[in-house]
């Protein structure tokens, strides 16, 4: 991976695409959306999910869910990763590079 490629893990895809569709926005547009995006898209293995889970005990406060710690376990295994969040609860999370975008 070259610096400034961005990826989401398919945890994060999922989510996303959900809120799209929650919205109202068709699955056609959402799949021509994400085809027009220069994010690669990669597969939450095994290893990632047993990162999450031990990431459950320090992640108590703030209170993240399932999702919010499979992405730091995600970006733990990225080298140099930047996690961008609009949630600010996240600034209170340490070991990470985080941008708060709102």
């Amino acid at each position: 991976m070259e610096e400034g490629d961005a990826v989401i893990c398919s945890v994060s895809h999922a989510e996303v695409v959900g809120k799209w569709l929650g919205r109202g926005v068709t699955e056609a547009d959402v799949r021509t959306a994400w085809r027009n995006l220069p994010v690669e898209i990669v597969a939450f293995g095994a290893d990632a999910a047993h990162g999450a889970a031990r990431l459950r005990p320090v992640t108590r406060r703030p209170a993240l869910s399932l999702g919010e710690r499979c992405r730091l376990a995600f970006a733990a295994n990225c080298e140099a990763a930047t996690i961008v969040t609009a949630d600010r609860a996240w600034k209170k999370v340490q070991g990470f590079d985080i941008a708060v975008v709102r």
